[in-house]
């Protein structure tokens, strides 16, 4: 009977941490959506992320409310498909985030104008948003199976 707790215990530990890492990257892409939504210049750019960023908080919403359903032995393969890229948008969005800050004192009036990200560095960070999209929409399809 000690064998079967282990692995339950393991799988409710690993599915809480998942859940701590979702809400992590919903708390961080709400801010990464306020200072786009405020930033000024990059007009095309600046839409593309945002709606980039608005399309991995929506998938990572519904994950996070399925995952609350979902049995323990359903947690396994869903957590392991998951965990590394919601880590990844995670660390990227943190990465973004210093640049996309609101400045504040002098440096506010210059920084306001400059879109921070060059257009390959936009495009790049798209890249790694739409291949993280697909890791999470194959996390639902597991819900499914």
């Amino acid at each position: 009977m000690r064998v079967l707790i282990l692995p339950r215990k393991a799988m409710a530990e690993a599915a809480l941490g998942l859940l701590s890492s979702i809400i992590a990257v919903l708390q961080l892409s709400s801010k990464a959506v306020e200072y786009l939504s405020n930033a000024k210049g990059a007009h095309e750019e600046r839409g593309r992320l945002l709606r980039e960023i608005v399309s991995v908080t929506g998938l990572l919403t519904v994950l996070r409310s399925k995952s609350e359903a979902w049995k323990f032995e359903d947690w396994s393969e869903t957590v392991r498909l998951v965990q590394s890229p919601i880590q990844q948008t995670k660390e990227l969005i943190e990465k973004i985030l210093p640049k996309l800050q609101p400045k504040s004192g002098i440096k506010k009036i210059g920084k306001q104008l400059i879109w921070p990200f060059q257009k390959g560095e936009v495009l790049e960070i798209i890249a790694s948003l739409e291949r993280y999209q697909r890791y999470f929409l194959l996390a639902l399809q597991n819900d499914h199976m």
